[in-house]
């Protein structure tokens, strides 16, 4: 009957309970809870282990032991005395035993993929950014310095388009691109300094499930969702490098697309710890959806363009006075439509940048294939703001 009644206990009823279940009185209760509270864990098998259970296919232990108080997880993990690499507590129970206590835990064994990314964790834990010299040419031919806008926008480069370009070939034609455009501006102008903006919508999807961030739709990808981020990140290091060797100071400016946001900020945060102790790249790589660049006469806001955009001007004085009141001319620079269109309201020039993208399904079925597929950088000069826009197309 004591057996029977500490097996019921760990319902943690009434003695009424316990008697009803029993079919004694709740007197003959009282009883046997006395018998079974004076009751002691023996001294030999105090915090001791006293079964082992391996037969359960590889992939788990079960261990038993007596403890003489409850304990905590990691007096469970500091017990067993297992390789912390192979194996981790999943689970542990205690069960009042007298005066002692008998606990149960269940270990499991560590794939291999968490091992890689605990490994990973404690990489990053010392991980020190390496120092990058990167050797920077300006051409002094010309006496007046410039900046130069570099907007590659919606590459989407993991798309998988009807032109039929793998990752690999696209990310070519964008880090060639550039360095063209770059080259048209070096031999034409003194480069200053350059504006890079990085990001929107550089990927085309946000998740394992190659789904947009805000809508459950899903994407015609050319990779696997990881595969992409390392390659897209690679592309990233080898562009940044390439485009500080034209200029002496380099802005990143990180703008999340709508259809990777979250993963376009990782990105941006990665390449920033990438990049730390290189002299002459900095970086703005918050969340914030608007962003914002002063060069000596010119302001210039970023948006991705996923809005109702002849707000902008507007949103730009308001939420950036002192940028506003400090400049002469002022501009806003969007993308998302994947087309070319300027226009200007109350003085302000919204610039819709062009993409580089292929024609996904979508896109085709719904008749929005027939923009040239170009990049474009703006020239700015320090008093006289905007002076030159260089096109190359695919």
């Amino acid at each position: 009957m004591q057996e029977q009644l500490e097996k019921l206990l760990c319902h943690k009823k009434s003695r009424q309970f316990y008697a009803n279940r029993l079919g004694i009185s709740v007197e003959e209760v009282k009883d046997l809870l006395s018998k079974i509270k004076g009751l002691d864990v023996p001294e030999e098998t105090k915090n001791s282990v006293v079964g082992v259970d391996t037969n359960l296919g590889g992939e788990s232990m079960k261990m038993t032991f007596h403890y003489d108080h409850a304990p905590t997880a990691e007096e469970v993990i500091a017990e067993h005395n297992l390789d912390l690499k192979n194996w981790k507590l999943d689970r542990f129970w205690s069960l009042r035993k007298g005066k002692g206590w008998l606990v149960s835990a269940l270990f499991v064994a560590i794939r291999k993929e968490e091992k890689q990314v605990n490994d990973f964790a404690k990489f990053l834990e010392t991980y020190k950014a390496p120092k990058l010299e990167i050797q920077t040419v300006v051409n002094t031919a010309f006496d007046r310095p410039c900046m130069v806008e570099l907007n590659i926008a919606d590459l989407h480069i993991d798309k998988r388009g009807h032109e039929g370009e793998t990752f690999d070939e696209l990310g070519e034609k964008y880090y060639d691109i550039i360095e063209t455009l770059l080259h048209r501006v070096y031999f034409s102008h003194q480069i200053e300094e350059i504006t890079f903006i990085v990001g929107n919508d550089f990927l085309t999807s946000d998740n394992f499930q190659s789904q947009v961030t805000s809508q459950s739709n899903v994407q015609e990808v050319n990779e696997r969702w990881d595969v992409s981020y390392e390659k897209g990140f690679d592309l990233m290091v080898k562009t940044i490098t390439m485009v500080k060797t034209f200029a002496e100071k380099v802005n990143i400016i990180v703008m999340q697309g709508n259809h990777a946001r979250t993963r376009e900020f990782y990105l941006g945060h990665a390449l920033e710890v990438y990049f730390s102790n290189t002299r002459g790249i900095t970086f703005d790589r918050s969340s914030a959806p608007r962003k914002i660049h002063v060069y000596n006469n010119t302001a210039i806001m970023f948006h991705h363009g996923n809005c109702k955009q002849e707000k902008l001007p507007l949103i730009m004085a308001s939420e950036f006075p002192l940028e506003w009141g400090a400049t002469k001319f002022h501009r806003v620079s969007v993308g998302d439509k994947h087309h070319i269109h300027t226009r200007e309201i109350d003085g302000v020039i919204i610039q819709q940048f062009p993409s580089l993208s292929q024609t996904d399904t979508w896109h085709n079925e719904n008749n929005f294939h027939l923009s040239g597929r170009t990049a474009i950088c703006n020239v700015y000069d320090r008093e006289k703001g905007i002076i030159a826009e260089y096109q190359e197309k695919i």
